[in-house]
């Protein structure tokens, strides 16, 4: 369950010279062997779907989550493991050493062990089931989900569906016994978020670093779009994790939705089918569910990424990572993202870098799919109003005027957001408010302004801008971002002197390092070098958005540079109000 065959094509296509394929999740039913108990062809590793799913089902009387609608889902779940991913129900007693880690928009989040951890295979001479052993995990608890609200669901949904690529994935659900509160069981990349990440890391990545950490958001996006088609909604970098290895994942798909949906459902399960959905690859995966004695709160159990969200890890190891770890991390995302987008068919949601993590390795995966849709819903209310949910600097300018809906355009927009802060080791608009005057500003055209002392690969700074494009027409695609951060990686990995990438790193290496003092004019090549506006607020919240202009580039009536507005180019008028809860 921790290795996927996603994971493993990607590490192959890294260090590969083959063409790069638009399909790398594609299970090779040959290669795995053949069941010796019903002589079908396994799916994967000691893994026969058809005998393995039997004997999931015969034991469904042996547990319950106390809730007919988890177990239904856990069920399905088990009835359906075409793959060898699927969530369990998992008792709270299962797990030690629990920790709190932080609060985010929907919940709290610990760290923990699962003593027992995820099932592996069965064991044909023993006749029981093989497990991992002890596992480090994330516990997500979800506000008042005693009930089992629909922001539950929907992101359970989310994370069923995206728990196949570069999207956190879910192990389970479990029940906080004081809270009574449920709880996702999810991998846990120790490198937090990719802010974090990039903060502590960033004067340390090397552009293939960089490079990597585009491909897999582009990828994970690229996921969500086309795969499960689904659109984030809520794409910034505290929405993509890093495992502190290169490695980022998209998280927090609690706002995500079909592309082609007119509305995140009212039936209270989209979290619970989106995590089931999800639970292969590249998105923090869900071993199960449990719940919490004491709180009745029910919990999932996930991959525990020992990094934290990818901020966090930038923020503590920023300095040490080369372009070659950036570039990973850029693959893992992007990868995360391709398989929500294309395998799934969801759509994020609530994409910032707070919802990727970070495994300390390398590894980012996308995670909280709880606002994760597939990716023809259209988000839009009874009332005829789309609801605005999220980190306004990763919230994309057509959402914000409302002259469209989530999709997934949007979580490319998040992405853009998400990489320039891999590349700088800023966050996006960190020194002001964020506020009705920002969101003005980001529809009128303004973007973050790359330092003038820091020097990035030309070809890096024309796939962001690209990303962040007012005209959400001309984003690219998870799947063109994947595509690119992998060949980047593989150039820079091989020592390719004569591709693009690798002479446009050497002359920016040069130029860096020509900086005599890195800490003067507020260079952002260190990872200490910045400090957050007490109004800049980068955890999700909801917006009342009323009359924004149109979005538009700055180019196309003036020729200012992208990166420069000034206040009086964005005077907030009478027809044009903003309502912040």
């Amino acid at each position: 369950m921790e290795q996927s065959t996603t994971t493993n094509n990607l590490n192959k296509i890294l260090i590969s010279d083959k063409p790069v394929t638009e399909k790398i999740h594609k299970v090779d039913y040959g290669k795995y062997g053949i069941c010796k108990e019903c002589g079908n062809k396994n799916i994967y590793y000691n893994w026969c779907s058809q005998c393995n799913s039997q004997r999931l089902q015969l034991n469904f009387g042996n547990w319950t989550s106390g809730n007919k609608v988890v177990d239904a889902i856990i069920q399905e779940s088990q009835s359906n493991c075409t793959t060898c991913y699927f969530i369990e129900w998992i008792p709270y007693s299962k797990f030690k050493d629990i920790k709190y880690i932080a609060k985010g928009g929907f919940g709290k989040i610990y760290s923990a062990f699962w003593k027992e951890g995820y099932i592996e295979k069965w064991n044909v001479q023993q006749k029981q089931w093989e497990r991992r052993g002890d596992r480090k995990v994330a516990l997500k608890s979800l506000n008042n989900s005693q009930n089992i609200t629909a922001e539950f669901l929907s992101e359970l949904k989310n994370l069923l569906k995206c728990n196949e690529t570069m999207i956190v994935q879910c192990y389970g659900i479990t029940l906080d016994p004081e809270t009574k509160n449920y709880m996702f069981v999810m991998w846990f990349m120790e490198g937090g978020n990719l802010r974090n990440y990039l903060k502590s890391n960033f004067s340390e990545l090397s552009w293939l670093n960089k490079l990597i950490n585009l491909v897999w958001i582009s990828s994970g996006l690229y996921h969500m779009h086309y795969e499960t088609n689904l659109i984030h909604q809520d794409f910034h970098i505290g929405n993509i994790l890093s495992n502190n290895h290169g490695k980022c994942m998209i998280t927090d798909l609690g706002l995500s939705k079909p592309a082609d949906e007119t509305g995140i459902s009212k039936d209270g399960k989209q979290k619970l089918k989106n995590l089931l959905k999800c639970n292969e690859t590249m998105i923090v995966q869900c071993y199960g569910i449990t719940l919490d004695p004491e709180t009745k709160n029910y919990m999932f159990v996930m991959w525990f990424m020992e990094g934290g969200n990818l901020r966090n890890y930038l923020k503590s190891n920023f300095s040490e990572l080369s372009w070659l770890n950036k570039l990973i991390n850029l693959v893992w995302i992007s990868s995360g993202l391709y398989h929500m987008h294309y395998e799934t068919n969801l759509i994020h949601q609530d994409f910032h870098i707070g919802n990727i993590l970070s495994n300390n390795h390398g590894k980012c995966m996308i995670t909280d799919l709880g606002l994760s849709k597939p990716a023809d819903e259209t988000g839009i209310s009874k009332d005829g109003k789309q609801k605005v949910f999220g980190v306004i600097p990763y919230i994309a300018p057509e959402v914000l005027s409302g002259d469209d809906n989530y999709s997934k355009a949007a979580d490319i927009y998040g992405f853009a957001m998400i990489m320039f802060e891999i590349l700088t080791g800023i966050p996006p608009f960190h020194n002001i408010p964020h506020d009705k005057d920002l969101a003005l500003k980001i529809c009128n055209g303004y973007r973050p302004k790359i330092p003038s002392n820091i020097a990035i690969p030309q070809l890096l700074v024309d796939i962001m801008k690209r990303c962040w494009d007012a005209k959400s027409e001309q984003r690219p695609t998870a799947l063109e971002l994947r595509n690119d951060f992998e060949s980047y990686a593989k150039n820079v990995r091989r020592e390719a002197k004569e591709s693009e990438i690798y002479k446009q790193i050497e002359e920016c290496d040069g130029l860096n390092l020509t900086n005599p003092n890195p800490m003067d004019n507020n260079n952002t090549t260190s990872s200490t070098s910045y400090e957050i506006h007490p109004s800049a607020i980068y955890t999700s919240r909801g917006f009342n958005f009323k009359n924004l202009p149109k979005p538009k580039n700055l180019n196309e009536n003036d020729d200012k540079n992208t990166n420069e507005l000034i206040t009086n180019d964005c005077l907030i008028t009478k027809d044009c109000s903003i309502e912040i809860p």
